[in-house]
């Protein structure tokens, strides 16, 4: 992000690192939430696996609007995902 065609000042790729990874907190239980009490878990790691995959693409356009959509969408599906796969994990076992 600070190197290539984006070249962003060093404090606002910082901030953009602090966005996504406070949002991966947030998400994770607002995703065990959802996950535990109103949709599901096996559901819940299809959309956040879907999510992930979206901003993963999205990363790659080389866009500042594509980034910050693809931040948000590697944040809440992060955070969809992996309460709810240990969540699988525990009711196998």
């Amino acid at each position: 992000m600070i190197k290539g065609p984006l070249n962003l000042p060093q404090d606002e790729a910082i901030g953009m690192y602090g966005w996504l990874t406070t949002g991966i907190v947030i998400s994770q239980l607002v995703g065990a939430l959802l996950g535990d009490f109103l949709v599901g878990n096996k559901p819940m790691l299809i959309i956040g696996a879907s999510l992930q995959t979206l901003g993963a693409c999205l990363m790659s356009t080389g866009n500042l609007t594509c980034l910050y959509i693809a931040i948000g969408c590697i944040s809440i599906g992060g955070g969809f995902y992996r309460p709810n796969l240990i969540s699988c994990f525990g009711r196998e076992y």
